[in-house]
């Protein structure tokens, strides 16, 4: 009965331990990450600021950069514990028909493709928002664990 109660205790306190360490886990920061997302930042917002040329001289840009900024957010998802991160990069990135502040980049693609070109005042906005996201993203990464 004893050796029984001993198993019992120790299968518990194995469980309670695993649990623990499990609730514990956090993701690391890392360094490529922010980097990636700083540069990617800076050139999303500079093409964004092209928007008073017409769209289609900007195609090939555009498509190299949506690349990049799938390849970024694809590296995210394959991190532990990102679930922040990866939200973020999702606003950014993806819209969805049930949030219509998701989407910004697409969205501002969208818009700038149906008119030809954008107004400075429309440029400037959009150029905020899609800084703010990466901030955000920069942010979530700085806050990780070292």
């Amino acid at each position: 009965m004893m050796k029984k109660l001993m198993l019992t205790i120790a299968t518990t306190g194995l469980a309670f331990l695993s649990v623990s360490l499990s609730s514990c886990v956090t993701s690391q920061i890392d360094p490529t990450s922010i980097t990636t997302a700083t540069a990617l930042k800076a050139r999303t917002v500079a093409l964004a600021n092209k928007a008073l040329e017409p769209y289609p001289t900007h195609v090939a840009d555009i498509t190299a950069l949506n690349t990049d900024l799938e390849a970024a957010y694809s590296h995210e998802k394959g991190r532990i514990v990102n679930t922040q991160t990866i939200a973020q990069w999702d606003l950014l990135l993806h819209e969805s028909p049930t949030d219509p502040s998701s989407g910004i980049w697409p969205r501002f693609l969208d818009h700038w493709q149906k008119k030809g070109t954008l107004k400075s005042g429309t440029i400037q906005d959009n150029a905020q928002d899609i800084g703010a996201a990466f901030d955000k993203i920069i942010s979530l990464e700085n806050s990780k664990t070292h």
